[in-house]
């Protein structure tokens, strides 16, 4: 692969080996790096549920003693991988590992399906049922910035676009889901990732409602208690695991990835 951009976007089915690290939205615009989420944040039409804690604070009860709060993790926002181009003044290099079909490494794969998940909820429209309608009907171009990209490789980011498109359309259902009245949710309820989509939440709230998909979802539910083997080993590929036991010595190093998406949102 090329270690110099090339000098036009690459079509729409090429994906990055070598990527800046600014997300680029329509008409060029750049996602603020200090947004954060609001799925999941309560409002105060939202039915009363244990709120999720991103930081690791206290709280006092009525007796005066100190409760712990769970540390979770925060929204993701490119900042480390920002930072990281920023000092070297270059961009990372991404390989491709024929035997584990992704990145080199455990730390560059989670970085780079980060970054991705990143760039999908900050520009990515979200008028579609999965990423391979949106990809063959709406995105014009990418600008990856990388030459000879093999099948291999592509395939390679054409899942990981797909998966975090899946996890965060589900995301946005389970913040659907957490209105009693759909109207509240609709007017109300439209995330922080996409107050600049309006549309876009207004085509999810009424997705949610049709009958294919509740019926859908209701199936996918039932079928997933059904299970017998629960998965507990995350979403990284096994292979990792395997290296990371051979050698005795998981996240010995760590490694970032930084993308440059652009989507056209003229045709969704």
């Amino acid at each position: 692969m090329s270690s110099e951009p090339p000098a036009q976007p690459t079509s729409a089915t090429t994906a990055p080996a070598l990527m800046d690290h600014l997300a680029v939205g329509p008409a060029g615009s750049q996602a603020p790096a200090s947004s954060a989420s609001s799925v999941a944040q309560p409002v105060s039409a939202r039915r009363r549920h244990r709120p999720t804690s991103t930081t690791d604070t206290t709280s006092t009860d009525a007796s005066g003693s100190q409760l712990a709060k769970k540390n979770t993790r925060g929204p993701y926002l490119q900042l480390k991988t920002a930072k990281v181009t920023r000092v070297t003044n270059s961009r990372i290099y991404i390989g491709y590992d024929e035997r584990h079909r992704a990145a080199p490494t455990a730390e560059l794969h989670s970085s780079l399906a980060h970054d991705i998940g990143h760039v999908i909820r900050s520009h990515c429209p979200m008028q579609w049922k999965s990423w391979k309608e949106m990809f063959a009907a709406s995105c014009r171009y990418m600008n990856y910035n990388l030459e000879d990209l093999d099948d291999e490789s592509l395939a390679y980011i054409n899942r990981l676009f797909s998966e975090r498109y899946k996890q965060w359309k589900s995301d946005l259902h389970h913040h659907f889901e957490a209105f009693d009245d759909p109207q509240v949710a609709l007017q109300e309820g439209c995330p922080k990732e996409l107050e600049e989509r309006e549309d876009s939440w207004a085509w999810l709230c009424a997705h949610f409602q049709a009958l294919a998909f509740v019926n859908k979802a209701k199936v996918n539910k039932g079928n997933r208690k059904k299970k017998t083997l629960l998965h507990y080993s995350g979403s990284r590929p096994f292979s990792y695991r395997m290296d990371a036991r051979r050698h005795g010595c998981p996240n010995s190093q760590r490694s970032t990835s930084l993308a440059t998406f652009m989507f056209d949102l003229g045709m969704s």
